[in-house]
Formats: C-alpha cells, sequence, structure tokens
C-alpha cells in the first residue's frame, strides 16, 4: 500500500483534505460520503463537517478502499476559541483597533479567512429608493465554520462584531416604507 502525505482545511461549511500529488476524481466509487472536488483539487466528505475527526475518517478509509493509498494528514486540525469569544459594540477606537490586529493574526495564522460580505446587514426600500449597507468585512474560522461579521465604527456611529455560529448569515434586516394605500414596498424587492 502507497503513502501518501496530505494535508486538512475547512472550507465551504466542509472538512477537505489535500493530497500531496494526484488527482481523486473515481473516489465516490467507494460509496463512503467522499468526493473529489477540482477546483479545491482537496477530498471532501458529504456529510456533516462539524464533526471533523469523523469526516477525516471516511475520507482516510475511502482512499485505503478505493485506491489502496494511506493517507498522512501533515498538519494537526486547527483548533478555535470561537466558542469563548461573543460578539460586541466597538464603542471606542482602542478596542476598534485591538480587534482589527485580533482578526488580522487569526487571519495571518491561517485559522480564518477573510471573506467579502455578500449579504447586506441593512436593506431600506420606498418604492423609488432601494439601498443596502454591507459590513466591512467577514471573517470565516476554518476550524469551527463560525462566521464573524465585523463592521467598522464611524463615530458617532458605533461599530460592531456579530458572530453566526453555524456559519449561515442571518443578519439582516428591512425596513420597509408603507404607502398611503396601504401597499407595501418589500413585495417589489
Amino acid at each position: 500500500m502507497k503513502t501518501l502525505e496530505a494535508t486538512c482545511y475547512f472550507h465551504q461549511n466542509r472538512i477537505y483534505v489535500k493530497p500531496a500529488e494526484g488527482t481523486y476524481e473515481m473516489i465516490y466509487r467507494a460509496a463512503c460520503g467522499v468526493y473529489w472536488d477540482e477546483e479545491e483539487k482537496a477530498l471532501y466528505f458529504l456529510d456533516d463537517a462539524t464533526n471533523y475527526q469523523l469526516s477525516l475518517k471516511h475520507i482516510v478509509l475511502a482512499m485505503k478502499n478505493e485506491y489502496y493509498i494511506d493517507l498522512i494528514i501533515t498538519n494537526t486540525f486547527m483548533q478555535c476559541d470561537c466558542n469563548e469569544r461573543y460578539a460586541t459594540e466597538i464603542n471606542s477606537i482602542t478596542l476598534f483597533e485591538e480587534l482589527k490586529v485580533f482578526f488580522g493574526r487569526k487571519t495571518a495564522n491561517g485559522v480564518f479567512i477573510d471573506e467579502r460580505p455578500t449579504k447586506p446587514y441593512y436593506i431600506w426600500d420606498d418604492g423609488s429608493g432601494h439601498i443596502e449597507y454591507f459590513a466591512d468585512k467577514w471573517y470565516r474560522c476554518k476550524s469551527c465554520g463560525c462566521l464573524w461579521e465585523f463592521n467598522y465604527p464611524d463615530f458617532p456611529k458605533l461599530g460592531w462584531v456579530k458572530k453566526y455560529e453555524d456559519g449561515n448569515y442571518t443578519g439582516t434586516d428591512i425596513c420597509i416604507y408603507q404607502r398611503k394605500d396601504g401597499t407595501s414596498a418589500l413585495s417589489e424587492i
């Protein structure tokens, strides 16, 4: 049996294992719920990524059964401290600077990935105009998948950091103008 080094990481709410060489697009034939992502050049387990040890076990077993390759995971899966952290309001320049350094270090160390916000935190529509406001940054933990929304302060307007433990953004507030005829602008959004 051949041995092959591989690294593991968290991406798109899944655990991925990237072998040092080769492509393994036929891995699905092992019928273990393991698939090949051509773009990532990595294997992933289709099921629940919150149990990363189970995901890794399935991937290693599928490679052993289908390709007769014993994967050796060379990196330790990053543990995070997201469960010990919480959302906060940014009410001072000092706190804002500390948070920028914190998220910068986590990103530089490979624990978080910096994502462009794709959903607005606020939508306003009065029927004649539509406005959307987006946070300044999103950070996703590679270990647990937690999504952090970071909106910079613009004093006197305060900033914030919000936490979405399941990785799904649900923070949009919608403001709808009610017309005199009783109809809502929401139906036109």
